[in-house]
C-alpha cells in the first residue's frame, strides 16, 4: 500500500473499533492479516524436521515472520506501481506482476538472514534449502510460488469477496453485493423527485437509479459503496466529489466516510459510545461528533423518534 493507502485502512479499522466491525473491515483484516498468517501456518506445520529440532513456538514464529513482512512488502509495492503507472492503467496482473517481483528482490536479504539465523541455531536440511542467493534457482523457484499465490488470493477477494485491490476502474455489471448490509429489502423512501441531472458517479452505475434511490454512500480507499434498497455497488469514484455532487438537499455527510440520504433514516440511536442513524434498510451508519446536533435537527424536523 502506498502512504496515504495505509493511513486510509488505519482509520477504517480504528473507526470500527469503535463503532463496530462492519463486513469490509473483516475482509481487509483476512487480505493483510488472515492470509500470511495462514501461510505461516502452513509452512510451519509441514516442516516436520523443523518441529522436532526447535518445537512449535520457533518453528511457526519463523514462519510468521517469513510470511507476514514480505506479504505486506508486496501490497505496498504493489500499490505504489498502482499509483505510479496511474496515467496508463494497466491491468491489475500487470500491477500484481511487478508488485510481486519488486518485493522477491526487496525483501531477499531479509529472509536470507531470517533463514541463515534460524538454520544456526536449529541446524535444519528443509531450512538450509530455503537459503536463495540472488537469481539462483531457488529464488526463482521462491518467487514463482509467491507470485502465483499473490495472483490467486487477490483474485478470490477481487471477484468472491468484494475487495478489489489494484482496480483502476470496476467494470459496468462488477457486483459487489454486500449481504450483511443488504439483507433486509425495503422499499426505498418516497420523497423527492429524482433530477434529471445525475451525479457523475451514478451515471456509470450498472443500474439505472434515481436519486431518491441512493440510501448512502461510504468512502472505500479508492472507491465509495453505494447502498440502495435490494443492493450495494462499488464504484471507482472520490468520497468527497460523490458528496459535492449530490448537493445538500437530499442528504447529508454524517461521519468522514459517509454520507446519507435523510429520507432513508427510520431512527437515531444515541448512545454513551455509539450514535447511529438507522435506515429503512437497517443498516446502521455510525455519526460522528460534529454531526450530532445536525442529525438531531433532522430527526426532529421530520417527526423521527430516538431509540437507545
Amino acid at each position: 500500500m502506498t502512504e496515504k493507502s495505509i493511513l486510509n485502512n488505519a482509520i477504517h479499522v480504528s473507526e470500527a473499533l469503535s463503532t463496530g466491525f462492519d463486513s469490509r473491515t473483516w475482509r481487509l483484516l483476512a487480505f493483510y492479516g488472515g492470509v500470511p498468517v495462514i501461510v505461516a501456518l502452513y509452512g510451519g506445520l509441514n516442516n516436520w524436521q523443523l518441529l522436532q529440532i526447535a518445537g512449535y513456538g520457533p518453528a511457526l514464529a519463523f514462519y510468521a515472520a517469513h510470511a507476514i513482512l514480505p506479504w505486506w512488502t508486496t501490497c505496498a509495492l504493489t500499490s505504489l506501481a498502482m499509483l505510479t503507472l496511474a496515467r496508463w492503467k494497466p491491468s491489475p496482473y500487470v500491477l500484481m506482476l511487478i508488485g510481486s517481483l519488486a518485493a522477491a528482490f526487496v525483501t531477499l536479504p531479509y529472509t536470507n538472514w531470517l533463514t541463515e539465523s534460524w538454520d544456526a541455531r536449529w541446524p535444519s536440511e528443509q531450512l538450509h534449502r530455503q537459503i536463495a542467493p540472488l537469481f539462483s534457482a531457488e529464488f526463482w523457484r521462491y518467487t514463482a510460488s509467491a507470485t502465483a499465490m499473490w495472483f490467486v488470493v487477490n483474485f478470490i477477494f477481487d471477484r468472491f469477496l468484494g475487495l478489489p485491490r489494484y482496480r483502476y476502474e470496476i467494470p459496468r455489471g462488477y457486483d459487489f453485493h454486500d449481504p450483511k448490509s443488504s439483507a433486509t429489502e425495503a422499499s426505498p423512501p418516497t420523497a423527492q423527485t429524482a433530477s434529471t441531472d445525475k451525479p457523475g458517479f451514478m451515471q456509470r452505475m450498472p443500474v439505472d437509479l434515481g436519486l431518491d434511490d441512493i440510501l448512502a454512500i461510504k468512502a472505500e480507499q479508492h472507491y465509495i459503496r453505494v447502498y440502495t434498497a435490494k443492493r450495494d455497488y462499488m464504484l471507482l469514484h472520490r468520497f468527497s466529489d460523490a458528496v459535492r455532487e449530490l448537493g445538500p438537499d437530499i442528504g447529508v455527510q454524517v461521519h468522514r466516510s459517509y454520507w446519507i440520504n435523510k429520507n432513508a433514516v427510520d431512527c437515531i440511536k444515541p448512545r454513551a459510545k455509539k450514535f447511529l442513524v438507522k435506515l429503512v434498510t437497517g443498516a446502521e451508519i455510525p455519526v460522528s461528533t460534529p454531526y450530532h446536533a445536525m442529525v438531531r435537527d433532522i430527526a426532529r424536523s421530520r417527526g423521527l423518534r430516538e431509540r437507545p
